[in-house]
């Protein structure tokens, strides 16, 4: 293998890295709203009512998956700046 292939080869799999996390980051995005989807916006916690653990988990299930999908963003751009940094020149 030569040194255009392996570079040739590496720029493939960060770009199917970026779209992988991509991907992931979208599932997450979707998972954060379905933790809140039966709570209507602007909704306080019922403190002492018999929902309050289920809105508190919600709440904070919905703040992890969201914290997920900005990681899984920022992976994406990582791997695509690492991608355009991979130029893959005529000469070698």
């Amino acid at each position: 293998m030569t040194r255009r292939e392996r570079k040739e080869r590496k720029l493939e799999q960060r770009a199917a890295w970026a779209e992988k996390a991509d991907a992931r980051s979208a599932q997450r995005d979707a998972a954060s709203l379905r933790a809140v989807d039966g709570i209507p916006f602007g909704q306080p916690i019922l403190v002492g009512h018999h929902s309050e653990g289920r809105h508190r988990r919600a709440l904070q299930k919905a703040q992890d998956h969201a914290t997920k999908a900005y990681e899984e963003r920022t992976l994406a751009t990582h791997h695509r700046a690492k991608a355009d940094g991979l130029v893959v020149s005529e000469a070698l």
